[in-house]
């Protein structure tokens, strides 16, 4: 990318306006982030226009410098729903603290990679390949977490405790969606995204 390509796409005169252009942007993916969607697809079709805008500014003279974001993240072992569950929100509020403190457009791309990684490893915990009729099942149609909380809940109640007991044919019709989306995210997304 030339001087005058990097210029045209960022439509900036001088170092402020870059750097302001650099805030908004970062805010804007910041804000995508935080509002649930983690679809790889539509993660990475963002990351790619980032990269290509912090590209231009870098050779446009303005640079931001970005800290370390750690590549460790938890895995989900076989345990009973309510576990999984406490497990992940955990993991997803760190990961959201993280993003709301990162700096540079860098460490957000850090992030949401973290969020992605961690969403898989959740999903893979929820493996259902037993019933995967997909059949009105849509991948951006995420659970509320506290609705979610709610049916584990009942499900216990019921000694519906891990995704081995609802293959076995337990009935908890939100879970067994919730286990088909997160199995449908997995093939359809994460998987495409890692071959």
């Amino acid at each position: 990318m030339t001087e005058d390509e990097a210029q045209y796409l960022l439509s900036v005169d001088d170092l402020d306006e870059i750097e302001d252009h650099y805030d908004e942007l970062l805010f804007e993916f910041k804000h995508f982030l935080l509002s649930g969607k983690t679809l790889p697809s539509l993660i990475d079709s963002r990351v790619k226009r980032l990269r290509k805008q912090e590209e231009a500014m870098t050779i446009l003279g303005y640079q931001r410098v970005a800290a370390e974001v750690s590549d460790e993240w938890g895995q989900f072992e076989d345990h009973s729903f309510s576990a999984l569950f406490s497990m992940y929100q955990n993991q997803l509020g760190s990961i959201k603290v993280g993003i709301q403190r990162a700096n540079s457009i860098a460490e957000v791309v850090g992030w949401s990679e973290k969020l992605l990684k961690c969403t898989a490893n959740f999903a893979k915990a929820w493996l259902n390949d037993a019933s995967l009729d997909a059949s009105g099942v849509l991948l951006s149609n995420t659970l509320d977490p506290m609705r979610l909380y709610e049916e584990i809940r009942e499900a216990e109640k019921m000694g519906i405790r891990s995704i081995t007991d609802l293959i076995k044919g337990a009935e908890n019709e939100v879970l067994l969606q919730e286990s088909k989306r997160l199995s449908l995210w997995l093939q359809k997304e994460w998987n495409e995204r890692n071959i």
